[in-house]
Formats: C-alpha cells, sequence, structure tokens
C-alpha cells in the first residue's frame, strides 16, 4: 500500500474466482459485473500453526500479515476462462466493530495466466478507481496427468504402518561415491548396482534422484549438470565444462566416462573403461531400475525441480514445464512399479503439491534443508524452517517433512513439533552417517534415516519389508503346507494394487 496511512494497517484478502467465459454476453459500453466462476471450489491456507489446514473463505477472506504465507487453492473445470478477482478490507476502525472496510480489488485475467508456474505483479485499485498499490504473488496451474486412470480402490497418500521400527535408506544406493562424504561408497552412486547392493544389505528403502533428458527419458542421478572435458585450442590443455543434463539425450548420457572416485583436480583422470556391466553404467533410467531391483525394496523417488535461491539466481533455467516434468515421470512409475513400495519427495513446495493432486496412490514428502548454512538457502518462504514446512504439508495433505538431520539434532524440540502435527519424519544429512547418531534419532522415534554406506550400519542383511512377508509365508505354511512352497523365490504375497506401503 503505497499511502502511509496504512502503514501500520491490518488487512484482509479474499480470492473469487470470476468466470470470464460470458463477458460478450454481460459486458456493455459501461463495463459491467462479471458473474463468479460457477464450478469453482476455494479453500484458503495460512502456514501459520492452527491455520495452515485448507478452509472455506469468510465474508472477508483472511488476515494477512507481512511474515505469513497464504495461499489461495482454487479447483475448476473451466481454467482457460476462470480470471480472480482479489478483495482487500483494512481494519481501520472507521466501520463497525471487527468489522473491516472494503479497500479495494485487484484483477488477475485468464490472458495473464500463460505458464503453469509464474509470478506476477498487480495494481490495487481503489473503489474509486484510483490506484492505492500493488500485489505481487506466485501462482501455479495444476493440471490432471492424462494417459493413466486413477479409481479409489487403493491408496497409501496418508498410509503409514506406525507399529514398526524406524526403517533405514540407503542414499542414492550405497552413498555417495563422487564427493561430498567422509565415508565415499566402492561403487558409483545411483546406479541399478548400487541399489541392489543397499537391497542385499538390507534396506528399507533406497533414495535416489531423478530428471528428464532431453528426449524426456526419466535417469537416476543426482546434479541438475554433468561436466564435460574439452580440449582448448592453444595448448591443448583439457577444461570442464558444465552441460545442463536437460540438454543431453539419453544416448549422449549414458556414452559419456565418468569417474566413480572423488571427483580429481586433474580432468585427464577420467574412468577409461569402455565395457562397463550394465549395472554399474550411470544414468540408468527410471524404468530399469523399477525393473531391476529387488520388489520387497521400497523406492523413495526424489524430484530435482530447480528452484530460485534466496540470492535471486536460479538452479536451472529453462527447465521443463511443471505438468509436463511431473506427468512423465508419473507414467514410468505407474507403469512399471509392479506393487513396489514407493514414496515421492522433493526441495520444490510446488512439485510437492503437484504430485499429490496428480495421483492418489503413492504419498508426497516435503524435503527441506530448513534453516542450516551449509547450503544456499531457497527463496521461497516455506522451505525456510522445520515448522513451516510442517504447516505447509498440514495445508497439503502431505505425508510428512524429511529435513537435514543436522537442524533436527540442533533442536530436538522440532521432532516432536512434527510428530505432534500428526505428520511422517524422515531425515537425511552427513550427520547420519555415524552409528551413535543412527540409533539415537531411532530413539526419538524419527520415522525414517536416509544415511549412507548401509552396509556398515545395518544390522540385518534382510528388509523390514522381506522379513514381514516370510513370516506371512511362514504362517501360510502352516495353514497350507502342501500348497504353499517357502523355497520359491515366486512367492509374492505383496501382489500389485495391493502392497504399495502394507
Amino acid at each position: 500500500m503505497w499511502s502511509t496511512k496504512y502503514k501500520d494497517k491490518t488487512f484482509s484478502i479474499k480470492c473469487t474466482p470470476i468466470d470470464h467465459g460470458y463477458r460478450n454476453e454481460h459486458m456493455d459500453e459501461d463495463g459491467g459485473i462479471l458473474p463468479q466462476a460457477s464450478n469453482s471450489l476455494v479453500w484458503i491456507s495460512v502456514l501459520e500453526k492452527g491455520r495452515s489446514a485448507p478452509q472455506a473463505q469468510s465474508e472477508y477472506g483472511a488476515v494477512y500479515t507481512p511474515d505469513c504465507y497464504m495461499s489461495f487453492m482454487i479447483q475448476t473445470l473451466e481454467p482457460e476462462t476462470t480470471g480472480f478477482q482479489l478483495d482487500f478490507y483494512v481494519y481501520d476502525g472507521s466501520g463497525e466493530e471487527n468489522v473491516p472496510r472494503h479497500l479495494g480489488y485487484s484483477f488477475l485475467l485468464p490472458l495473464d495466466i500463460v505458464h503453469s508456474v509464474n509470478t506476477r505483479a498487480v495494481p490495487i485499485t481503489s473503489l474509486q478507481h484510483k490506484p492505492l498499490g500493488q500485489i505481487k504473488f506466485a501462482y501455479m496451474v495444476v493440471k490432471p496427468m492424462t494417459g493413466h486412470k486413477f479409481d479409489m480402490s487403493v491408496s497409501y497418500q496418508k498410509y503409514w504402518k506406525h507399529t514398526r521400527e524406524p526403517l533405514d535408506i540407503g542414499h542414492r544406493g550405497m552413498g555417495i561415491s563422487y564427493h561430498g562424504s567422509h565415508m565415499l561408497a566402492t561403487v558409483p552412486e545411483n546406479t541399478v548396482h548400487s541399489l541392489r547392493e543397499a537391497a542385499n544389505h538390507g534396506a528399507d528403502f533406497v533414495e535416489f534422484d531423478v530428471h528428464l533428458t532431453k528426449d524426456k527419458e526419466v535417469i537416476v542421478y543426482h546434479d541438475f549438470k554433468v561436466k564435460i572435458t574439452y580440449k582448448k585450442k592453444k595448448n591443448g590443455g583439457l577444461e570442464l565444462l558444465e552441460v545442463p543434463v536437460k540438454d543431453l539425450k539419453l544416448e549422449e548420457l549414458q556414452n559419456m566416462k565418468l569417474w566413480h572416485k572423488p571427483r580429481p583436480a586433474n580432468p585427464d583422470e577420467v574412468n577409461s573403461e569402455d565395457d562397463l556391466p550394465a549395472d554399474l553404467e550411470t544414468f540408468p533410467t527410471l524404468e530399469s531400475c523399477l525393473n531391476a531391483v529387488d520388489n520387497h525394496t521400497g523406492f523413495n523417488i526424489e524430484l530435482k525441480y530447480p528452484q530460485e535461491l534466496r540470492t535471486g539466481t536460479h538452479e536451472q533455467e529453462g527447465y521443463y514445464d511443471i505438468n509436463v516434468f511431473i506427468d512423465t515421470i508419473l507414467r514410468v512409475v505407474f507403469e512399471h512399479h509392479g506393487g513396489r513400495r514407493i514414496v515421492f519427495s522433493t526441495f520444490d513446495p510446488d512439485t510437492c503439491v503437484a504430485l499429490r493432486l496428480k495421483q492418489n496412490r503413492f504419498p508426497v514428502l516435503f524435503l527441506t534443508q530448513a534453516d542450516t548454512t551449509m547450503y544456499e538457502p531457497y527463496g521461497d518462504m516455506r522451505t525456510r524452517s522445520v515448522p513451516m514446512a510442517a504447516e505447509f504439508c498440514i495445508a497439503h495433505d502431505l505425508l510428512g517433512v524429511n529435513p537435514m538431520s543436522q537442524v533436527l539434532l540442533r533442536d530436538l524440540s522440532l521432532i516432536d513439533y512434527v510428530k505432534n502435527s500428526g505428520l511422517i519424519l524422515f531425515t537425511w544429512g552427513e550427520d547420519n552417517n555415524n552409528a551413535d547418531v543412527i540409533d539415537k534419532l531411532k530413539k526419538l522415534k524419527v520415522d525414517a534415516i536416509i544415511y549412507d554406506r548401509i552396509d556398515c550400519f545395518k544390522t540385518t542383511k534382510e528388509s523390514i519389508f522381506k522379513l514381514e512377508h516370510k513370516k506371512k509365508l511362514e504362517k501360510l505354511h502352516d495353514q497350507y503346507p502342501s500348497t504353499i512352497d517357502l523355497e520359491s523365490p515366486t512367492n509374492n504375497l505383496d501382489s500389485p494394487g495391493t502392497s504399495a506401503l502394507s
């Protein structure tokens, strides 16, 4: 608000979907009132303790404070013709007691909603048609996933078996092998072999990141970019050039030679092996991993969607449309999951929301580095603390939060904050590569711990799910000894469609 008289005032904001499909019929020379969109539902959420759960708007919307995160969620059958009117009310004591005064409004027209995700700034106009100020906001359009039919026969989006012991999750399979860890894995990270080895050492889940290539193949890889060596003209020396993964085709990526020891300072020190076994090849497809790893090993699939950092820089410019990105990955998962337990996770709040809305089968976790100083912070307010992340999960009905363990160990009350909010709590980070820390987090009832070198810390060679499966078989064998073969590798009671997180 530009006027100083509104500087310290409290405002409330209301969002009304407007039907612009009838503008030709209802607008006259002097303008007119466009009808409210009849096929639209609106919920409002303010990320504060007790206000995060979505609710219907009051007559005056919801009270806005400068440090809060307010979101309007609109479901509509006609997004192409739906615009939005924002009404602003001020609590200045000029009206009846506790009743705000209508101050002005803003409009977002359908033609302004060009991209799936964007930020807009629009003027705030007074009831006398004079400029009062402006409002800047972000929006996201989540479209239904096409090519796959969902029903309500089964859904595990909010399911968790609370009687289980905390889960052990293998980070990138057997752990980081390139750099960044004091316990480097002996096999290349994010390969089929690494995922299998983690499964063979008792990992309940394996965690890994997925990206899209230029030809829209879903691959398993951690970074947004790869480093390619090129030879300089003058002295013939080799230099490293960063190229976005999204700008390279699958075949181009898989034909690269990558080193799988700690990254050398000298670009000449590249792995020279030309004929690696297929399961050791880098940039495996998600499909190949789903088909090659023991089905009793769950997958924690992290979707790497780039975000803007607080400094204003971006992790990766010109990325895929968020709907195209997510739909492409979901198609692979739903065609090849085979009944496997799957949990999605991502650092990007918008991707969390879209994943929750587009499918009704697998749960979604919100990854957050919170307020750690180890990494450059994101610009999105929802990423800045564990309590904010928890309130965000409540607002969008997510399974839970996956914060960095350093933040939890620094303030153990955050564990209670998340658990008392009814959310599942995973944790990740370098601090987890310690047997005492793993034991401490399990005693504090953290639901799952992601760490490197599961071969060094896991006490049993079989996952919780495989042990549960064996117990089911033994029970059935006692009841029907002539029909159940305990030694048969084909026995799988967790049939597709019933086992996702059961």
